[in-house]
């Protein structure tokens, strides 16, 4: 674990782009308490990205997590505080759930009941991607075809602690609601003849710049009702090789084949 996270560490150390002054200015503030066995490494990079104490979620999340009872023990205790979504994913075994009290946003996280999980590492890796993502953007250009959501690291109040037998867990991920289509809308907005063609090769050329492989799905690159793509998930990047060819069969007929002709050109196939 120590050397995925060092891995993770160094790479993010090469993008210098990501250690703006924006991002230095905005982060830690003194409500945030480091527990002991979170370690002063893991801390010190995550600190740039805390939830500033002005933002519009903090107050809801402050209040959310300071009851008396843990709200990340199990599934039991997040549907009693107000949790829309309380099982874990398949896959990744992460919790992505919204909640009444704090609209406009997402939260992923892990509950204590889910062992040899170290939630900080794994949530960085997720906003790493996020930002990786927002840069190439905006280097490229596509800010009117792509968008991602902008993610933040929420520490969790130091008390109450989690039941013996159980890893207690110390951060959580909030991120920008994206306002996306239901998934039959996305999927025919992907299926269309008229989505242009720019798109689609700006959807390929990220993918493959960034080594998002688990990007090849629409219901990772969702279209939002304004019109751009959102990408959701930034779990996986800088991940070679990819399986391009999982998204061409979402789409229409002649974008197949320009899929295919991107694929050929790039030697990816």
């Amino acid at each position: 674990m120590r050397h995925l996270f060092l891995s993770l560490l160094f790479l993010f150390n090469l993008q210098t782009t990501l250690f703006s002054e924006k991002a230095k200015t905005q982060c830690f503030k003194k409500s945030y308490e480091k527990s002991d066995k979170v370690t002063d490494e893991i801390w010190d990079t995550l600190k740039p990205y805390f939830l500033p104490e002005d933002h519009p979620a903090k107050k809801g999340l402050d209040e959310l997590f300071s009851s008396k009872k843990r709200v990340l023990q199990n599934e039991s205790s997040l549907k009693k505080a107000g949790f829309k979504h309380t099982s874990p994913r398949k896959y990744s075994k992460l919790i992505v759930s919204t909640h009444p009290k704090i609209p406009g946003y997402y939260f992923k996280f892990y509950q204590d009941d889910q062992l040899n999980i170290n939630d900080g590492l794994k949530l960085f890796q997720r906003l790493l991607g996020a930002i990786n993502v927002k840069d190439w953007i905006k280097e490229k250009g596509y800010e009117d075809i792509i968008k991602v959501p902008t993610k933040w690291i929420y520490p969790l109040p130091l008390l109450p602690l989690a039941e013996t037998g159980t890893q207690q867990k110390y951060f959580i991920l909030v991120a920008e609601d994206m306002d996306l289509l239901a998934q039959t809308s996305n999927l025919t907005e992907w299926k269309k003849d008229t989505l242009p063609k720019r798109t689609v090769e700006a959807i390929f050329f990220l993918i493959k710049d960034l080594g998002l492989r688990d990007s090849t799905y629409p219901f990772n690159l969702p279209f939002a009702k304004d019109g751009k793509i959102a990408v959701i998930d930034t779990e996986h990047h800088h991940e070679w090789p990819i399986p391009y060819r999982l998204l061409g069969k979402y789409l229409s007929k002649q974008n197949r084949i320009y899929w295919s002709e991107l694929l050929k050109k790039h030697g990816v196939e």
